[in-house]
């Protein structure tokens, strides 16, 4: 079977110490990852591993082209929405139109109701309205794997059930996902697993050490 995204006993290891233990995953179409844990279990820090941010201390992490929305929104807080749409849109396509690239903006900021914020700047923005600008990237470039680093964050509720919609839609067209959060239930989505990573306490590490 071809997936989406493999990682194959991946560790990571912070100061010579195990941030999560061992995790492997194998994400087929349709398919969506759950990561959910206490904080400070690793859930970013695994979610970055296999966007290819972080490199793991060992393991291996395999995937097709990929959305990665973290923490850090990357918006440019001089520019307008639509500019920093515009300067990702030019990063990953060639041969779009001023015209063009227009009318995907508009599309994809309307996935999330978002077009009014077309013509605001970035550093503007609420907490919640920079989160939208920047999940319009996942409809500004279509990908089939996205990995989403708590998305529902800083979204209102009518926001949150947008999201899902089109988390639910994009599967169901054969692509994608693993969503680190903490205010999502498997019945949210369908064929869905969820991976809880545990709190490696210091004793587990010298217990781990001595094996």
């Amino acid at each position: 079977m071809d997936y989406l995204l493999t990682a194959d006993k991946v560790s990571y290891e912070r100061f010579y110490r195990s941030v999560f233990g061992t995790v492997s995953i194998h994400l087929d179409a349709g398919g969506c990852v759950l990561l959910t844990g206490a904080n400070g279990a690793g859930k970013t820090t695994l979610i970055k591993l296999l966007a290819g941010v972080l490199r793991p201390t060992a393991g291996t992490v395999s995937s097709i082209e990929q959305h990665f929305i973290g923490h850090q929104l990357g918006l440019h807080q001089e520019l307008t929405v639509q500019e920093n749409l515009q300067w990702y849109l030019r990063l990953w396509t060639r041969g779009v139109d001023r015209q063009q690239a227009k009318q995907r903006i508009d599309e994809a900021l309307s996935r999330l109701q978002s077009l009014s914020l077309r013509s605001q700047r970035a550093g503007g923005l609420s907490a919640g309205q920079a989160k939208r600008a920047a999940l319009a990237r996942l409809f500004l470039v279509p990908r089939s794997l996205w990995l989403l680093d708590e998305p529902f964050v800083n979204l209102d509720q009518a926001s949150i059930d947008l999201l899902l919609s089109e988390i639910r839609a994009h599967c169901a067209g054969g692509g994608g996902a693993v969503i680190a959060s903490h205010a999502l239930g498997l019945a949210d989505l369908p064929r869905s697993q969820r991976l809880k990573l545990p709190i490696i306490r210091p004793a587990q590490h010298r217990e781990h050490a001595h094996e």
